[in-house]
């Protein structure tokens, strides 16, 4: 794999971040913590693509993913899982079926 030059790496920089910033901008209705994994995927896509050369864009929709996933998964936790052990398991289990079904690792 080709090293990127400077200018590249800023190309690429800028690029990924015009991206994220397309994905929430003019969106009104759009979560504010949807808004927020969006920068935390375009953050992490930055940073890891200068180093390995791979494509800003698709490490920002696999990070954005993923981000999604777990929120999703641990939006399953609820008060009564602090009390309950049965509300716990299903918990655990409702968030584990969510993660192994896209494929996100714990």
């Amino acid at each position: 794999m080709n090293e990127l030059t400077p200018d590249e790496r800023k190309i690429l920089v800028d690029a990924i971040q015009d991206s994220a910033t397309v994905v929430h901008k003019g969106q009104k209705g759009m979560n504010e913590r949807i808004k927020q994994l969006a920068d935390e995927a375009a953050k992490y896509s930055a940073v890891m693509a200068l180093p390995t050369g791979q494509s800003g864009n698709e490490l920002f929709v696999a990070k954005f993913a993923e981000l999604i996933v777990r929120e999703c998964a641990k939006s399953l936790w609820t008060e009564e899982c602090h009390t309950s052990d049965l509300a716990s398991e299903e918990y655990t289990r409702g968030s584990n079926k969510i993660r192994k079904h896209f494929g996100v690792e714990e």
